[in-house]
C-alpha cells in the first residue's frame, strides 16, 4: 500500500494524506505508535497534515519533529518538548553508540577521543560507525585508532579506496557519508562555526564530485552551503563564484523556472546587495520572485521571502516608496499563511518600521 501511494500521480500533500489515512485503519491493532517527520524545511507547511492534539482516534502515541529552523519550533507545553541537538551529544550517549559498533578492545579513552574529534555530533558519529564497521564485515582489520590517525592526517581518500576494495555498493554509502557531512555543516553554520562550517561542505563537495559527477544537483546543494558561510564571513567574490556555479548547475539539469533555481538567484540577489551591486540584486531577486510566484503561487511564503528582499535593496537604494510596497506586501501574505504573531511577520513589521524611520515618518 506504501508503494502504491509513492507512485501515484499526485502532489505530496495528497500523498502525504492518503499515508495518514493508510496509518489511521491500523490504529486500533497498536497500543501505541510514533511517527517520525525528518528534516522538515518549512514547519507551518506540514503541520496541518500531522495528527493534530485533542483528536480521539490519535491517542497514546507521540510525534517527533526534526527541523533545522529552530525558530519554527513550538514553545514547550503540555503536548511539546523542544530538545536542540547543536551541541552534540553527551559522553555517555556517545560511548554507547561507538561501543556498539566497536570490534576491537578500545579503551574508554580512545571512543572518548573518536567522539570528541566528531564535536559529539549523531550525524557523524553514526557515520563514522558505519564506515568503520562496513570494513570490518569485509575482513577488513580496521580499528578505531587507524580511523583517527586517518582522520587526523586527512587521508580520507586512503580508507575510501580500502572501503571500494571490499565494499561493492559503497559509491552509494559513500554519498550518505557526504549527506552527512552536508548535515555536520549545518550545525557548525548555526553555531558560528564557520571555518568548521567550510571543512565538512568541502569535504561532502569533493566526495559527491568523485560519486555523482560536477554537474549533479547534491553538488550544486553543496555550493550554496558554502556559498552561505563565505556571505557571512564576507568573503562575498568566492560567495558569488560558488552561488554562480551552483545556479548554473540547477539550471542545466532541471531548466530556468525550477524552485531550486529560484534559491541560487536569491543566494546571489543577497551576496550583490552586499557588495553594493544593488542593480544585479534587484535582478536576481525579481527573477527569483518570479519563479516562485509561478511555482508556488502569488501568497507562498517564500514569494513573500523575495518580496522582503527586494525591499531591503530598495530601502539600501534610497527608494522607500517602493520598499515600502514590498514590505508590505510581503508582511499581507505572512499574516494570512503564518498568523498575526509569527516571528516572520514581525521582522516583516520591523522592515517597514525601518523604512517609515528613513522616511521621518
Amino acid at each position: 500500500m506504501i508503494k502504491k501511494f509513492e507512485d501515484e500521480n499526485c502532489s505530496i500533500t495528497d500523498k502525504v494524506k492518503n499515508l495518514r489515512w493508510l496509518v489511521s485503519t491500523r490504529l486500533k491493532f497498536w497500543q501505541n505508535w510514533l511517527i517520525i517527520v525528518d528534516n522538515v524545511v518549512q514547519l507551518g507547511k506540514i503541520s496541518s497534515l500531522l495528527p493534530q492534539v485533542g483528536d480521539p482516534m490519535w491517542i497514546n502515541g507521540q510525534i517527533i519533529v526534526t527541523i533545522q529552523n529552530t525558530d519554527a519550533a513550538p514553545q514547550d507545553d503540555e503536548f511539546n518538548k523542544h530538545i536542540s541537538i547543536r551541541n552534540g551529544m553527551n559522553d555517555r550517549e556517545c560511548f554507547q553508540l561507538l561501543k556498539h559498533y566497536t570490534i576491537e578492545n578500545a579503551d574508554d579513552q580512545l571512543l572518548n577521543e573518536v567522539s570528541h574529534a566528531l564535536d559529539r555530533q549523531p550525524l557523524a558519529l553514526a557515520a563514522a560507525c558505519y564506515y568503520v564497521s562496513r570494513v570490518n564485515k569485509a575482513n577488513c582489520s580496521f580499528t578505531w585508532k587507524q580511523y583517527l590517525e586517518k582522520f587526523y592526517s586527512e587521508e580520507e581518500e586512503n580508507m575510501d579506496a580500502t572501503f571500494v576494495k571490499f565494499n561493492s555498493v559503497y559509491p552509494r554509502n559513500h554519498v550518505d557519508v557526504a549527506g552527512s557531512l552536508n548535515n555536520l555543516g549545518i550545525v557548525f553554520y548555526e553555531t558560528r562555526n564557520y571555518d568548521k562550517a567550510i571543512e565538512v561542505y568541502e569535504k561532502a563537495l569533493e566526495i559527491q564530485k568523485q560519486s555523482l559527477g560536477p554537474n549533479h544537483v547534491d553538488v550544486a546543494a553543496s555550493l550554496n552551503n558554502l556559498g552561505l558561510v563565505f556571505y557571512k564571513t564576507g568573503n562575498y567574490y568566492k560567495a558569488i563564484e560558488v552561488h554562480e556555479k551552483a545556479l548554473e548547475i540547477h539550471q542545466q539539469l532541471l531548466g530556468p523556472n525550477h524552485i531550486y533555481v529560484a534559491a541560487s538567484l536569491n543566494n546571489l540577489g543577497n551576496v550583490f546587495e552586499k557588495t553594493g551591486n544593488y542593480d544585479k540584486a534587484i535582478e536576481f531577486h525579481k527573477k527569483a520572485l518570479e519563479i516562485k510566484k509561478q511555482s508556488l503561487g502569488p501568497n507562498h511564503v517564500d514569494v513573500a521571502g523575495s518580496l522582503n528582499s527586494l525591499g531591503k535593496v530598495y530601502i539600501d537604494t534610497g527608494n522607500y516608496h517602493k520598499a515600502i510596497g514590498f514590505h508590505e506586501k510581503a508582511l499581507e501574505i505572512q499574516k494570512q499563511s503564518l498568523g498575526p504573531n509569527h516571528v516572520d511577520v514581525a521582522a516583516s513589521l520591523n522592515n517597514l518600521g525601518l523604512v517609515f524611520k528613513k522616511t521621518g515618518n
